[in-house]
């Protein structure tokens, strides 16, 4: 599991590494994971939907993403402990 935080949905979002659920390079620092990942894809209201890719450490965000960075591309930021 690779936890960090969204940006846009001010959430933490898991990429889960388990075989067979998304490719993934490995990388902790600059990860790259396919295919896309689409956090509340059926629209609970209480939270932004979010669809993006992760590429080299960034978060591209997909134009259906319902935050403001819909559309963007953004660096992954670390996962802070409280």
């Amino acid at each position: 599991m690779f936890p960090f935080e969204c940006p846009g949905c001010k959430y933490g979002h898991v990429l889960d590494t388990a075989p067979g659920k998304w490719s993934w390079n490995g990388d902790f620092v600059k990860p790259t994971a396919s295919p896309s990942l689409f956090v509340n894809q059926k629209g609970n209201p209480k939270y932004p939907k979010c669809h993006f890719f992760i590429k080299n450490g960034q978060l591209e965000f997909c134009g259906d993403t319902t935050h403001e960075l819909a559309g963007q591309t953004v660096p992954m930021a670390p996962w802070e402990d409280e």
